[in-house]
This record gives structure tokens, sequence and C-alpha cells, in this order.
């Protein structure tokens, strides 16, 4: 389910080492349980697993595994290469159950309370949210609505926005 949404054939990673480089032994992944999501090819003269998923318990709300999730359940995923691709991260992050706050490659910060966009990318964008919510523009003080589950504005780049949620 993590890499179905992604493009075929897709590649990242960088020119640059980032530190030192953790390769997982040939076949290590699978003889422990992980899944292979992807394979990594470096200078080294290897071709092996570089991305993958390890569920320990239920694992992650996305396997189609029921049941509540707890302590012990959860899933980590691993990669070779750096750094990841935004659409790599949403699509773990819905795997995982997680919020996706905006499906476009913008810059998100968010909390509980507060939710900002930067965008140098012209266009409409819908911040999607956790929960309902009372939303207000936190530079002109303007509410937007009560319990609002997604705020949709029009990008000017460049541009930030900073929301304020109750």
């Amino acid at each position: 389910p993590i890499t179905a949404e992604l493009p075929a054939g897709m590649t990242f990673g960088d020119s640059r080492a980032f530190g030192p480089t953790l390769v997982p032994g040939e076949w290590a992944v699978e003889n422990a349980g992980g899944q292979p999501l992807g394979h990594a090819t470096g200078c080294w003269g290897f071709n092996r697993t570089g991305l993958f998923i390890k569920e320990e318990g239920l694992g992650a709300a996305g396997n189609g595994k029921s049941g509540d999730r707890g302590e012990g359940d959860y899933a980590v995923m691993w990669s070779f290469a750096m750094p990841l691709p935004a659409n790599l991260i949403r699509a773990a992050a819905r795997y995982a159950g997680s919020n996706i706050w905006c499906e476009e490659n913008d810059i998100i910060y968010a909390s509980d309370s507060i939710v900002s966009i930067h965008s140098v990318k012209i266009g409409p964008r819908t911040i999607n949210l956790p929960r309902p919510a009372t939303v207000t523009d936190a530079v002109t003080g303007e509410k937007l609505g009560e319990g609002m589950t997604e705020i949709n504005i029009q990008i000017d780049p460049p541009q930030t926005r900073i929301f304020t949620l109750e």
C-alpha cells in the first residue's frame, strides 16, 4: 500500500553522503520479517533492499489488521537513501493512519493549535485538519469558520499563511 501510489520507477536520493551509510546485509530484512519496498544500488557494487517496513504487533493502521493499536503495535520504515521525497513521506503517513495535512509538496508546520503553510507554487490548497476546529487567520484575526475539517485557500507565491485552531 505504501508504494502503490508512487510513480513506477521512482528514484530518489542525493549525490552527497549523509554520514556513515547503513546497509542491511543480504537477505537480512527478509529474514527479520521486514517487507522490502524498494532496492538500493550504491557505489560499492551492491543491489539489495534499500527501503523497507517492519511491523510489530498489529503494526500500522493501513495494513488491514483490525483492532485498537497499543504500546506494542507499530511500524518502522527505513531508507538507505536520503532525503525522502514528499510523496513517499505522505504515503507512509497515510499507511500509518496519520493525518495528511496537504497533498501538495508545500512546507507545513502544524500542531494541535496552529497550522502554517509556505509555498512557492501558485494555486488552490486544501489543508486537512485532524479534527473539527474553529479556524482563525493568525495574521489578520479573521475567523474563517467553526467546526471546520479543512481550510481551502488560494496561494499567491511566495506566500506563508498561518492559522490558529481552537
